[in-house]
């Protein structure tokens, strides 16, 4: 049976966090593909859709499949299962005489221990009082040095990019802090590093630019409650998907064009992508300084899915490649 999919409201859903499906089936520890044929199959979950046609899901949806997942590991058929109350599938869980996480050990206290690694994470403020900030790094290499941490649940790092070394560098980081979980934000990485990491145990997941989106992962993939803040929203504009070398070849190719278009829309996003960095990076007189350019950094990004999806568009219809 297929699953039931809502479109995204903007004015009442824009404060929810939002994860794509390949991230809410690592948050669940479940294959990408079991995912798929449990929505699609068994309906198990109703994601929201994004006006692209994104699936999106809420962090109760993801632990919503927590518990499923759990229940299927204990034995229950998930066609049983697949539509029963969250709170029915709840207390079957808590007759286990357990507390099921994504890792599968037991579910941490009301507070959680973190370690923040890397030049932009390490300065992040939480909201979160179940998330406390004991350390922070400004990079990797500072974090290697340190001794372990005690108690510590979640160390986040944050890296530009992946490579070959990164899976024992990773593990010996972990090893180093004491850390019982550890999640890797990154930039630009190869596939198959980042499917090493994830068989290592090790969470990895392309960096989000927002705070309060980071202290929703970490507080999903930690088993604990997400404030939702009605404020501001936290579903972020994907990233980028031109690089600036792209952008460039499109600006010089396109002026063999009689159409000036392409170029012009290339040089555009370019600029905007320059601002939605530069909002990220500027600096911050306070709290409502730093909401501000929180503000303007979403905006940005917007305007550049928008322009992309403008590009794109003209680079189907004259038949134009990025890599061209």
């Amino acid at each position: 049976m297929a699953s039931i999919v809502n479109r995204v409201t903007p004015s009442l859903n824009a404060h929810l966090p939002a994860f794509r499906s390949g991230v809410a089936a690592r948050l669940a520890g479940v294959p990408a593909q079991t995912l798929r044929i449990w929505e699609h199959r068994y309906g198990v979950i109703s994601p929201n859709v994004s006006a692209g046609g994104q699936r999106l899901y809420s962090a109760p949806d993801v632990d919503r499949l927590v518990l499923i997942k759990a229940l299927v590991d204990a034995g229950h058929a998930i066609g049983s299962i697949a539509r029963l109350p969250t709170s029915v599938l709840q207390a079957m869980r808590g007759s286990m005489g357990m507390i099921a996480r994504r890792d599968g050990v037991t579910a941490p206290s009301s507070e959680a221990r973190v370690a923040l690694v890397g030049p932009l994470v390490s300065v992040l403020e939480f909201s979160a009082p179940a998330l406390h900030v004991i350390q922070r790094f400004a990079d990797v290499n500072a974090a290697g040095q340190a001794n372990a941490l005690d108690a510590l649940a979640l160390a986040v790092v944050e890296v530009a990019t992946l490579s070959d070394q990164s899976l024992t560098q990773m593990t010996q980081l972990k090893e180093t802090l004491a850390a019982r979980q550890m999640m890797v934000l990154y930039r630009f990485a190869p596939g198959p590093v980042i499917r090493r990491l994830r068989q290592a145990g090790i969470e990895v997941m392309r960096a989000p630019s927002d705070a309060q989106q980071i202290e929703s992962v970490c507080l999903t993939a930690l088993q604990m409650p997400v404030i939702e803040s009605k404020s501001t929203p936290t579903t972020l504009p994907a990233p980028p998907r031109f690089d600036e070398q792209a952008l460039a070849r499109l600006a010089t190719t396109s002026n063999s064009l009689y159409c000036e278009c392409p170029r012009q829309l290339a040089e555009l996003l370019v600029n905007v992508n320059s601002f939605e960095r530069y909002s990220l990076e500027c600096q911050n007189r306070g709290p409502e300084d730093a909401q501000l350019h929180r503000d303007l950094h979403r905006a940005a990004g917007e305007a550049r899915e928008i322009l992309e999806t403008a590009l794109s568009h003209l680079m189907r219809v004259e038949g134009l490649s990025s890599g061209t």
